[in-house]
């Protein structure tokens, strides 16, 4: 049995090739759903008081969704948090619109609200370092939805709608 918090060695070690793709983009997108699950765990039991906590988790899934999701593309990422970039990245242009059109339902105009969110999990985590101070948590938690529902099927994964 796999630890819970499991890693590929082809990931530790950046061995990441045609061969082991779906290996290490299921390892990335396991530690995503911690994330994310973790994140929603605290937001019915929390909130206000974890709301920084809440806001880490839940950016950090959803950075991690979409390096999963680049993963199984064989694209490269840069080392990095900015989920902007990241999307914008994601080759599959069918996954992007239901993404964007899942959001738009929810009333946010995606492309205003992901680049306002780009960077908020260093923001999150050193907030008294930075000027600018919040982010839409409900955008955020929207999008870890999101893209956990689209990732779940990528994987063929039950989540039971969380």
């Amino acid at each position: 049995m796999k630890p819970p918090f499991y890693m590929s060695s082809n990931i530790k070690n950046k061995k990441i090739s045609n061969e082991n793709t779906n290996e290490v983009a299921t390892s990335i997108y396991k530690n995503a759903e911690s994330y994310y699950l973790v994140s929603i765990n605290a937001m019915q039991t929390l909130f206000p008081k974890a709301m920084p906590a809440i806001t880490v988790n839940a950016v950090f899934s959803c950075e991690l969704f979409i390096k999963s999701i680049l993963t199984l593309e064989n694209r490269q990422f840069n080392k990095g948090h900015l989920i902007h970039q990241l999307f914008c990245d994601i080759k599959d242009n069918s996954l992007k619109s239901r993404i964007i059109s899942n959001l738009s339902n929810c009333g946010y105009d995606f492309d205003s609200y992901i680049k306002e969110i780009s960077n908020a999990f260093s923001i999150s985590r050193y907030i008294y370092e930075y000027e600018v101070r919040s982010c839409d948590l409900s955008f955020v938690l929207s999008l870890s939805k999101a893209l956990y529902t689209e990732c779940s099927q990528l994987f063929n994964e039950e989540n039971n709608n969380v």
